[in-house]
């Protein structure tokens, strides 16, 4: 019996993570053999075992949680082998198949179903490989998935039965759930796989000129996307293999490049109305998205610089003014997206009086917040222009909306809105492809390379299986 009871505990030991059975099981296994063979009789064996068995199921949770929390909130910095790059690169993949076999069969419900079956059959695999470098690939689509695809869709059902007050709140966190849970996700996606997680940032760029392509025939609209996502592949062929990470940022340009140009050109060239293109017009819906599509990439790869710097220089300890500049960040452009819905339109004056105190409110204190940080950061050498351009970026994001919502304080009044909503729109793109091309040479300056001898994400064992 003493045999059976001690190999049945040997079996319970395996199913603990990997890590703590190699440190811990040998020593549990001997000790609880030595309980066993001091037992006088079958009856005390059996109420050892039963001790053992009891606090086993909690005991097993708490280190598996443990571990999973470890795995998810402690940096890894492991470059991508290919096979692990391969396995990144699936979910572009499979969103370019989606497309063009969206040319043969149109149930939108069957496509949303795969892709969510597949992101969570891989992420299940990366939950069981205690998330290897490429499921950062894998969690950013999820997140892409979610906000930006189908939550947006649910929110706005029913909307022809709305109520002015419904309509109001649906439409004001609709806005915030396209940006704001996925800068967050992104951010942590970068700070927890320092080299890999800037694959998971691409999602965005492919659905950024979606609307400029609305008179491209359907076909052609989607053998476009088709070839965007596989575009987008090899973009994560290049920043997982041959890409420095100080060099991120010019490849994530060189993206949305690509995709932007081809994408304004099908807009204005290959359309199935009566009009004659406008190369003025192509380069005006190419800067257009351009810049606010790639600002919240580049400024999270910018945060993370600023969080190594001042760690570097200060210690943790100066994180909690970090976290003032951050905090008022993420405050400036909930307000901008809550402004856009409400003042741009002009549909919903009847709520503007009141709630644009309140976001008005919040984007006042935001800007309390990043100058407070800013200040107390002044001796913690973070480098000026580091910490300017992170800084400066929630003003160029929606610049247009901020210029607005700066127009509605009574020290500007009302008679500025235009002009001033005017000077920020035309000055902000310039500003921003300026913003955009001093943030990669700066991130090429300040990034650390990092060690040549990292591990690998031991991503082979999944293909051969």
């Amino acid at each position: 019996m003493i045999n059976l009871l001690l190999t049945l505990y040997k079996l319970m030991l395996r199913l603990y993570p990997s890590r703590f059975y190699h440190t811990f099981g040998p020593e549990m296994a001997e000790v609880f053999a030595e309980k066993l063979h001091h037992s006088a009789n079958a009856r005390s064996v059996l109420v050892t075992f039963g001790h053992e068995l009891r606090h086993w199921p909690g005991s097993l949770w708490r280190e598996h949680w443990s571990a999973q929390q470890s795995a998810l909130n402690f940096p890894r910095y492991e470059k991508l082998s290919w096979a692990g790059t391969a396995v990144a690169a699936l979910p572009y993949l499979l969103m370019a198949l989606v497309f063009a076999a969206f040319l043969f069969l149109t149930n939108q419900n069957i496509f949303e179903a795969v892709l969510l079956g597949s992101t969570m059959i891989m992420l299940a695999v990366a939950w069981w490989r205690r998330w290897p470098a490429w499921s950062a690939s894998w969690l950013g689509f999820l997140a892409f998935l979610l906000f930006y695809m189908l939550l947006p869709q649910y929110l706005g059902a029913g909307h022809s039965e709305w109520t002015a007050t419904e309509r109001l709140l649906r439409m004001m966190l609709a806005e915030l759930i396209y940006f704001l849970p996925l800068f967050a996700v992104f951010y942590w996606l970068v700070g927890r796989w320092p080299w890999a997680g800037a694959v998971a940032l691409l999602p965005p760029i492919g659905f950024s000129w979606l609307l400029h392509m609305e008179f491209v025939p359907p076909n052609l609209t989607l053998l476009i996307y088709s070839v965007t996502w596989i575009w987008l592949a090899v973009i994560v062929v290049l920043l997982a293999r041959w890409v420095p990470r100080q060099r991120q940022g010019w490849i994530l340009g060189l993206a949305a490049l690509v995709i932007g140009l081809l994408s304004a050109f099908a807009g204005q060239f290959w359309v199935n109305i009566p009009r004659d293109g406008s190369f003025t017009r192509m380069a005006e819906n190419f800067l257009a998205e351009f810049v606010p599509t790639l600002l919240p990439l580049m400024a999270i790869l910018l945060l993370h610089a600023l969080r190594r710097k001042l760690v570097a220089s200060n210690g943790r300890s100066s994180l909690r003014h970090y976290r003032y500049i951050f905090l008022g960040i993420v405050g400036l452009i909930g307000s901008s997206q809550l402004a856009q819905r409400l003042f741009l339109p002009d549909d919903l004056a009847m709520f503007q009086a009141n709630v644009g105190v309140m976001v008005t409110a919040v984007f006042l204190l935001s800007l309390f917040g990043i100058g407070l940080g800013a200040w107390r950061l002044r001796h913690s050498q973070p480098g000026g222009l580091l910490l300017t351009l992170v800084i400066l970026f929630p003003f160029l994001y929606q610049a247009e909306t901020i210029a607005v919502l700066l127009g509605e304080l009574p020290i500007l009044g009302p008679p500025n809105d235009y002009m001033l909503y005017e000077a920020v729109r035309l000055g902000g793109r310039a500003v921003g492809l300026l913003w955009l091309a001093v943030a990669a040479w700066l991130l090429n300056r300040t990034v650390p390379p990092l060690p040549e001898n990292m591990p690998p994400d031991e991503a082979a064992p999944i293909l051969a299986s």
